[in-house]
């Protein structure tokens, strides 16, 4: 069974603010690589950090900020991309709420010091995942129920 997702209706042209909003969004600009053109020069500083996990989410805030002129957002469908039920990515063994998070506090320092008017997006989201593993059994590689604790106590939730 194929799963296509339509993330813009239409073709867009996003100012680099406007992206970065999407993409603290998490929703029509997501954190992977995979399914994006990006200009080569954008990656002469920038690069995935070794043996990190989740490392698209380290690096999409800096790409997409280093596009000063804009994104440009198309509907088209340039690539497939298959995911096997039986692969890596769809086990539960994959799922690590905590390393996730983790990216996401990288994406939160970033935002803090180039864009501290978008911090409370990244923040959100950080306890989203939290609750999302506290819920879901699956999600629970790796932490702890006092840790779950100290994310929701470090970002105001309790």
């Amino acid at each position: 069974m194929f799963k296509l997702r339509d993330y813009f209706k239409d073709d867009i042209f996003l100012s680099r603010d406007e992206a970065m909003r999407e993409l603290l969004d998490d929703k029509n600009i997501t954190s992977v690589v995979w399914n994006k053109l990006f200009r080569r020069e954008l990656w002469d500083n920038i690069r995935f950090k070794e043996g990190a996990w989740f490392e698209d989410c380290i690096v999409m805030h800096e790409l997409l900020y280093a596009a000063q002129r804009g994104v440009y957002c198309s509907n088209k469908r340039l690539y497939n991309y298959y995911q096997r039920s039986s692969s890596v990515m769809n086990s539960g063994r994959f799922i690590n709420v905590k390393r996730e998070i983790e990216a996401w506090e990288c994406r939160l320092s970033f935002v803090e010091e180039y864009m501290p008017e978008l911090s409370l997006k990244a923040k959100e989201k950080i306890v989203k995942l939290a609750i999302k593993g506290l819920l879901n059994a699956d999600f629970h590689i790796g932490i702890s129920k006092d840790e779950y604790i100290s994310f929701f106590e470090k970002y105001g939730v309790l």
